[in-house]
């Protein structure tokens, strides 16, 4: 629907570059979290990537629609329930983001308790 709204409503060259940077990339991280939950079996850290660039898909959608209804108010109708989902797309992005580096942390630091690399421990080194 968004990819329709940009080429009705003539929204400008910015908006259809910051929404195709924004959808390629929330697409291919999604992409890469399913792949990574279904090569791992079901990890939560492909989950939590997917979830991520689901939410910066949102993110690019909200501002599509938002400038399609400023444009022209009888294109799209301003739903109250599509405007809660999308203002909140931001703060769940922060969310998913958050649990996605406490997840990744705890992953390293239990991958990294039984390894011993070879030459000078890393504490020397830092």
């Amino acid at each position: 629907m968004t990819a329709v709204l940009l080429a009705t409503q003539h929204l400008g060259a910015s908006t259809t570059i910051i929404f195709a940077t924004l959808s390629a990339i929330g697409s291919l991280t999604t992409i890469l979290g399913i792949l990574i939950t279904r090569r791992a079996g079901g990890a939560l850290v492909g989950v939590l990537l997917a979830w991520v660039g689901f939410d910066i898909v949102f993110l690019a959608g909200r501002d599509v629609y938002y400038r399609s209804w400023l444009a022209d108010p009888t294109v799209v109708p301003l739903n109250t329930k599509v405007v809660a989902v999308l203002d909140e797309s931001g703060w769940w992005l922060f969310a998913a983001i958050a649990l996605l580096c406490c997840t990744s942390r705890t992953v390293i630091s239990r991958a990294d308790a039984g390894v011993r690399f070879p030459g000078p421990s890393s504490a020397r080194r830092w």
